[in-house]
């Protein structure tokens, strides 16, 4: 059966916790059948919380996982923080019951470098995404990657 969710990010950015669990009525009025979350700072995210709520209308969810600056898994200063921010996506989807992480986790968005991704980039883009891949299998979590257009990142 076909499923439909919708992003909080339609009515508000950036969202938190109590914005999300405010706009549930609405989605589920709107026939919505689950909430994407996006994980804009695992910190911030009461993740047990948001799960209660959600049962309390009966949606369900998926996590949206994305890298800005400061969390580049190409970048050797800030792959590990890509790698940790990744795990907490990871994490926050067990935490909210859901099984996919989705999103552009392999590039910030809004990275141009002005030319095509290089054999060591893509590399290594596989090598991190394989990594990921292993940890989110071993949790029960699927993780769909987003391809975004040129505007959006050159990988």
């Amino acid at each position: 059966m076909v499923k439909y969710g919708v992003s909080p990010w339609i009515w508000v950015s950036p969202a938190s916790t109590e914005s999300m669990i405010g706009l549930l009525p609405k989605i589920e009025d709107l026939g919505f059948d689950g909430i994407e979350v996006p994980v804009e700072d695992p910190a911030r995210l009461e993740a047990e919380r948001l799960r209660e709520a959600l049962d309390s209308t009966g949606l369900g969810a998926t996590v949206c996982g994305f890298f800005l600056s400061g969390r580049d898994p190409l970048k050797d200063g800030e792959r590990e923080a890509a790698e940790e921010y990744a795990r907490a996506c990871i994490d926050t989807a067990v935490a909210l019951q859901s099984d996919v992480v989705c999103g552009p986790l392999y590039s910030p968005v809004g990275k141009l470098v002005g030319r095509p991704p290089t054999d060591a980039e893509w590399r290594r883009v596989v090598v991190f995404l394989r990594s990921l891949g292993a940890y989110a299998g071993d949790r029960g979590v699927t993780l769909a990657i987003e391809p975004l257009n040129r505007y959006e990142t050159y990988l």
